[in-house]
């Protein structure tokens, strides 16, 4: 059961001014805003949080102000923001702070609670038809054979963490890979999820029947484009 709580523009995000004198004190402050998640507050619908650090600032009794070395955190729950609106999460505070205004709002315009009431109304019968007959066969308790370097027991939690590696690619090696894409008629996500495929076959010693989960960006309309909210969807793909 999903309760609504009582909106408040006055309690919809919280607000955090700190002084610091080191480097030292503002790397705290930022790895605790990183990796603490009890400074959100759901029960209360508080997902937003900004952290001014003021830095050997001689201003804290006098109007606050924003000043050279200042630094402002945006601290937002992924359950109302996706990577997507990120950009325009951005693109609006850099217009605010431009043009020292607001933008304004459209009460008549498509909002966020528009998508989430339409997504509740959508008739899901015939989308689990589909994904039961596309994943019917696949054992989801069966783990890919990967060659590991520590052993972890099946009653091991995950960590949550994770560590991102990107390998650049040369020009010629991009252009070859755009031209066989556009030369087979498929796109460039298909050709990528193709080589990944083949790349977990070889590691997995040759198992097949393979499902990965990808991330579906999922506006899907014109109105969804500029919104700020959480859209994306985690679609299996099984091959």
């Amino acid at each position: 059961v999903q309760y609504i709580q009582q909106f408040n523009y006055r309690n919809q995000y919280e607000f955090v001014i700190s002084y610091v004198e080191n480097d030292e004190e503002i790397t705290k402050i930022i790895n605790r805003e990183i990796t603490s998640s009890k400074l959100f507050d759901r029960n209360r619908g508080i997902v937003l949080r900004c952290h001014i650090i003021k830095y050997n600032s001689t201003r804290k009794d006098e109007e606050i102000c924003l000043e050279n070395n200042d630094i402002i955190i945006f601290k937002l729950h992924h359950i109302a923001f996706d990577g997507a609106s990120r950009r325009i999460f951005f693109s609006d505070l850099k217009y605010n702070l431009e043009n020292d205004s607001t933008l304004l709002n459209n009460e008549n315009q498509f909002q966020y609670i528009d998508y989430s009431v339409y997504e509740k109304q959508m008739d899901i019968i015939s989308s689990c038809h589909f994904w039961q007959s596309h994943l019917y066969g696949l054992n989801l308790e069966r783990r890919i054979m990967l060659p590991f370097d520590r052993h972890r027991l099946l009653t091991d939690q995950h960590s949550g963490f994770a560590h991102l590696i990107d390998i650049p690619f040369d020009n010629d090696l991009i252009h070859s890979f755009l031209d066989y894409a556009s030369s087979q008629d498929i796109t460039p996500f298909q050709l990528g999820l193709t080589i990944f495929y083949t790349f977990l076959y070889k590691l997995s010693q040759n198992q097949n029947d393979l499902c990965i989960s990808c991330i579906h960006a999922n506006r899907y309309r014109t109105e969804l484009q500029n919104l700020i909210g959480m859209f994306v969807a985690t679609l299996p793909h099984r091959i």
